[in-house]
């Protein structure tokens, strides 16, 4: 034998009805009021930074001095959404001189690096980031013996991320803009202090490394 349980609501049909219609209409309003914001944050862009050249970039300085460039690239993996206003930021810094212990560099706050775009004279603070990768000066190795960190700023107080002579300089780097965040790589250019002589591949006394986080 089959029973049947009718269950009943206390609940009018037609207040329901009401109720749900205004949750639609107050949804529908902040679709309205806020569709860009929610649809921002569900597609945001997302960037990527790597180390294009391992090797360095040979060049000369104004006065006639070899010296070589290390690079950070921050690409847009989705470049059909704009990344607005990113920087590349150093977030952390450790020197070590040579036979000596590693220094960690006190960072008030995050420390930007100016962009090229594309590797051209082109400089900015903040970009728009699409389809057009930016590059990023990291380290300056100079002939006269100096391994520099390159900043879009004042050196704050107690901060010296210049190398004489020998030893490594590593750093955490990230690229931050207002609705975009890269991936970290962490960054370390160790050297003997002498300036090589072969521009074709690493030189044994001059590497970087890199590692993403």
């Amino acid at each position: 034998m089959l029973y049947t349980i009718a269950a009943t609501s206390s609940i009018p049909v037609g207040l329901l009805s009401a109720a749900i219609a205004l949750i639609g209409i107050i949804i529908s309003l902040a679709i309205a009021i806020y569709g860009d914001d929610i649809r921002s944050a569900c597609r945001r862009p997302k960037l990527c930074l790597t180390l294009p050249d391992e090797c360095g970039e040979w060049t000369v300085l104004g006065g006639g001095d070899p010296a070589i460039y290390f690079h950070g690239l921050v690409q847009n993996t989705t470049p059909s959404r704009v990344a607005h206003a990113v920087e590349l930021f150093v977030t952390e810094c450790i020197v070590t001189p040579s036979g000596a212990k590693p220094i960690k560099q006190p960072l008030p706050c995050p420390l930007p690096i100016q962009a090229r775009r594309k590797f051209n004279g082109e400089r900015h603070n903040q970009v728009d980031i699409g389809a057009t990768p930016y590059a990023y000066d990291l380290f300056r190795c100079w002939s006269t013996k100096e391994l520099k960190l390159l900043l879009n700023c004042d050196y704050p107080n107690n901060f010296r991320p210049i190398l004489k002579g020998a030893g490594a300089i590593s750093v955490v780097i990230q690229a931050l803009g207002i609705n975009a965040s890269s991936n970290k790589v962490f960054v370390t250019v160790e050297w003997d202090g002498v300036f090589p002589q072969e521009r074709s591949g690493l030189s044994p006394n001059l590497k970087i490394c890199h590692k993403t986080t």
